[in-house]
């Protein structure tokens, strides 16, 4: 009988030292999330009993200083890690576009040309190599799809109409970083560095009606910004043949 007072009296602390992490989290913050444009700065309003570090899980979309101030990159969501001597919490930033010009293409690279289809529906032109869509969106009202021998999909592209030639610049800006550019095409990123990126995004005029642009996967043949935009050439022959036959 003793026994078992004994054990009744120590389930309580044993409550206690099973409690959640939170309680005895000694961080505490104004807001866990924050939505932000491009560009944006924001203060984390943090408080702990010790010295607080901030870093980001990802600087292309969120950087933020020692101070924890925080600056919206390109579009999306991360976490900026709010840590003191014994615990952590995240704030949520989610960056929103301003610019909402066109709906991106599918870039499932590497997905069978007759799942696509069966994704996006039926095409108002099909070849050997391609696919395209002639009432897209109202700002871009083209799609275009390629494909390897395999009949996987390798390109992706929109025709944007050129009257919207500075709300593109806006559009590509909040989403991507600019790599190259020459007379010819400029070519954006998904990364803050080429060697870390997965894709690449190409814009050219096209008989000037429209600025093609196009989404192709970064590869390790790509090397540079250079070869890239060569690559994206290569790709654009490609697309020019396929718009011939929505005419």
């Amino acid at each position: 009988m003793k026994k078992s007072i004994l054990l009744f009296l120590a389930f309580p602390l044993f409550l206690v030292s099973c409690g959640s992490d939170d309680d005895n989290n000694s961080i505490t913050l104004k807001e866990s999330e924050k939505s932000l444009n491009n560009t944006q700065t924001y203060q984390i309003e943090a408080t702990s009993d010790t010295k607080l570090s901030y870093l980001s899980e990802n600087e292309y979309i969120a950087k933020v200083s020692e101070s924890g101030l925080v600056t919206a990159g390109k579009v999306g969501e991360a976490n900026i890690l709010v840590s003191d001597a014994s615990s952590s919490k995240k704030v949520k930033i989610t960056v929103t576009p301003k610019s909402t010009l066109y709906p991106e293409p599918n870039i499932e690279f590497g997905i069978s040309k007759s799942d696509l289809i069966k994704k996006l529906g039926k095409p108002d032109t099909d070849t050997s190599d391609g696919i395209a869509y002639s009432n897209y969106s109202t700002n871009a009202p083209i799609a275009l799809y390629i494909f390897d021998t395999n009949n996987k999909l390798k390109s992706s592209a929109v025709m944007v109409k050129t009257s919207f030639g500075v709300e593109l610049e806006k559009f590509l800006t909040e989403r991507y970083v600019l790599a190259n550019e020459s007379t010819d095409m400029a070519v954006f990123i998904n990364a803050l560095a080429i060697k870390k990126a997965t894709m690449l995004i190409g814009v050219q005029v096209y008989e000037s009606t429209y600025y093609m642009t196009l989404y192709t996967p970064y590869t390790d043949t790509v090397k540079s910004a250079t070869a890239s935009t060569s690559a994206s050439t290569s790709d654009t022959e490609s697309f020019k043949r396929l718009l011939k036959t929505l005419n």
